[in-house]
């Protein structure tokens, strides 16, 4: 998993580096052509690319100061990937006009349509491990998510189980099995889509249940999650 962030964010500053040479600002205008409305839209709809810093939150049992490291490594990620991601919003739309963005392969496709094909087959193959990271990162916070609500007593014992190494087996199992049936039977606009405003609810409610803690619990602030 380790290699594979690394290869990540190596594809990335690859695309922002290699297609600033080929940006035209003449391509940015209109800056924002739907408005906010679009861009209300277009929030909700990359919104699961977040998914995964709360993901981060699902290790807290695992980290050695979690109160130190944790605030740590979630504002830090999100920061570092935000950057990333907004670097490389401008240059894929400085790159090719908004309207010709190929929608199936932006990135690579942006690079063969200003006439680089050996960059558009490096990023095509490095987009694999982006799936392949995408899904590790899901299996990794799905199951210990499940693993604690098992410890509440709001789900089966059995996702207590744990394997020699400590990682919860059965969680794993149906989580793993239960993407590849969703991935099978739904098409991926309509996959992003619940994603997207699932998380959205599900932040919501616990930002919600975190402040009727905060206004119930005569406990400091600091001892509340």
């Amino acid at each position: 998993n380790n290699v594979m962030t690394v290869v990540n964010i190596t594809i990335i500053l690859f695309v922002i580096i290699a297609g600033a040479f080929y940006v035209d600002t003449s391509n940015w205008d209109p800056f924002n052509p739907y408005g906010f409305q679009g861009v209300m839209h277009g929030a909700g709809t990359v919104f699961f690319s977040y998914i995964g810093f709360d993901g981060v939150t699902t290790l807290a049992g695992e980290v050695a100061n979690p109160t130190r490291d944790l605030p740590i490594g979630i504002v830090g990620t999100l920061g570092i990937v935000t950057t990333l991601y907004v670097a490389t919003s401008f240059v894929i739309t400085g790159m090719v006009p908004y309207l010709q963005i190929d929608l199936n392969a932006p990135l690579s496709k942006a690079f063969s349509q200003v006439g680089n094909n050996w960059a558009s087959i490096i990023v095509a193959v490095g987009s694999s491990t982006t799936l392949t990271a995408t899904t590790f990162a899901s299996l990794l916070g799905q199951p210990r998510i499940f693993y604690q609500m098992a410890k509440d007593g709001l789900l089966f014992g059995a996702f207590e189980q744990l394997s020699g190494n400590g990682v919860p087996m059965i969680g794993t199992v149906v989580s793993g099995l239960f993407a590849a049936i969703f991935a099978v039977l739904f098409p991926l606009s309509d996959l992003t889509e619940m994603i997207s405003i699932g998380t959205l609810m599900a932040f919501a409610v616990v930002c919600a249940g975190v402040l009727v803690l905060r206004y119930q619990n005569d406990a400091k602030p600091a001892q509340i999650p």
